[in-house]
């Protein structure tokens, strides 16, 4: 019986350590996105927001990456990206709001697939308005 409560506690442990680097690496990422027009840092950030993604079942750094991907002129691969995410994850807001940012008016019935779910999600956070992406820089 010490042996069972020895490995899931080792278990537990392991699946600790790993949450707390994928933290770390979505951390990261997420602080990287102010240099993005560096194309190494977003590189970097790209890839520590995949690799906090590996172990974890959280979409969010899946979000992360496909702002970045969006951010850096790669909309039709963010777009993908996040249609995936809001697939597995259909009440993720941030998901739908970035989709809606990525679509940016490209495709309309998306936009208002997006903006029904916005609506639905945050029925009180203005979800009828227009998505529109955040300013740029």
């Amino acid at each position: 019986m010490r042996v069972i409560v020895a490995v899931i506690a080792l278990v537990l442990i392991g699946w600790l350590v790993v949450m707390e680097r994928d933290a770390r690496l979505y951390d990261r990422g997420v602080a990287a996105g102010g240099a993005l027009d560096d194309a190494e840092t977003a590189a970097r950030a790209e890839e520590d927001l995949r690799a906090a993604r590996l172990l974890s079942p959280d979409r969010t750094p899946d979000v992360g990456r496909a702002l970045i991907l969006w951010t850096t002129g790669r909309s039709a691969e963010a777009r993908a990206l996040l249609d995936d995410v809001v697939r597995a994850e259909p009440d993720n807001l941030s998901a739908w709001a970035a989709l809606g940012w990525a679509n940016a008016g490209r495709d309309a019935a998306l936009e208002r697939r997006v903006r029904a779910q916005i609506r639905r999600l945050d029925p009180l956070g203005g979800g009828g308005r227009p998505v529109r992406p955040p300013p740029a820089r």
